[in-house]
Order: structure tokens, then sequence, then C-alpha cells
């Protein structure tokens, strides 16, 4: 959203009443939105990418795989258990730098079978369409499944694990 406000949107509630943006608001004031340059995957906090979605070493890394390589040395940070934000190694050295330069987070993927993020992240789909559901009007479509749709195809869904 270009502004920090909602748009007042009464059917939507909480999430369209004109205060400040928030990562669960659904409406922009004046419409002034693009939608994510990545399919819909955008965040404000800084999160590690989806090819490398595994945060460690105080976040200041990200891993591609949720496992620790074995390295004696650094003891249970490197004993090759999930991966978690206090280890020192990623298996495989399959690793990359937190874009924002430190700080990172998980980045939560859907599965697999559910790779579509919609619902401001809360669930995914298994297809990129949005069903067609009326009262929610451009958001249950049947345009491309994006993270603010709020209606997947044929409720083939999955929450966000």
């Amino acid at each position: 959203c270009k502004v920090n406000k909602e748009k007042h949107y009464a059917p939507q509630g909480d999430k369209c009443d004109g205060s400040n943006i928030a990562r669960t608001s659904l409406c922009c004031q004046g419409d002034q939105y693009t939608k994510c340059p990545s399919g819909g995957n955008c965040n404000n906090n800084p999160v590690c990418p989806a090819t490398h979605p595994y945060v460690y070493f105080n976040g200041q890394y990200c891993c591609k795989v949720n496992k620790e390589k074995h390295y004696a040395p650094q003891g249970d940070k490197c004993d090759g258990s999930n991966i978690a934000r206090t280890s020192l190694c990623c298996q495989g050295d399959q690793y990359t730098k937190c874009p924002s330069g430190g700080n990172c987070n998980n980045n939560p993927v859907c599965p697999a079978t559910h790779p579509y993020v919609y619902f401001n992240g809360q669930y995914c789909c298994k297809v990129n369409k949005e069903k067609h559901y009326a009262p929610q009007g451009d958001k249950c479509d049947g345009s491309d499944i994006a993270r603010t749709s709020l209606c997947c195809q044929g409720d083939q869904y999955t929450k966000c694990p």
C-alpha cells in the first residue's frame, strides 16, 4: 500500500476501518496498492528468501534445508539436528546471508502440495486461482491467487504450517 492507511469498507470490519495499515489489513486507502512482484510473498519484516527459508546464526544467515551440518567443535550447535536460530552450521553449507544484512526470521513455506500463499499468509492453496465468491469482491474473483486473496478455488487449501 502506498499510504499507511486502510480504506473504510464496512463488510471487512476492523480489517478495513481506516486505521494504520497492518499485516492483517485487507484494504488500502484510495486503492493505492500494487501486487507483490514475487507473486504474493511480500513481507515488511526481514525474512529469509523462499529458496533458503531457515534462519540460523542468530538471524545472520539462511539455510536451504532444515538441518545443521555435523561439526564436532561447535557441539550441539552443529550436531545434524533441525536448524534453529541459535545453530551455527547449515547442512551442506547451503546458505545465503540474510538479505537485510541481519536479524532475519524464518520464511514460512507452504507445502509443495499447496504452494500458493493467500489470506495474508494464513493459508496455502493447491492451485494458483481464487474461487468466485461475489461478496468478497476482487479478493475472490477467480483471478490468480495472491497473498491478499481471501478464497482458494475448490476450497483446496491447508493452514500455513
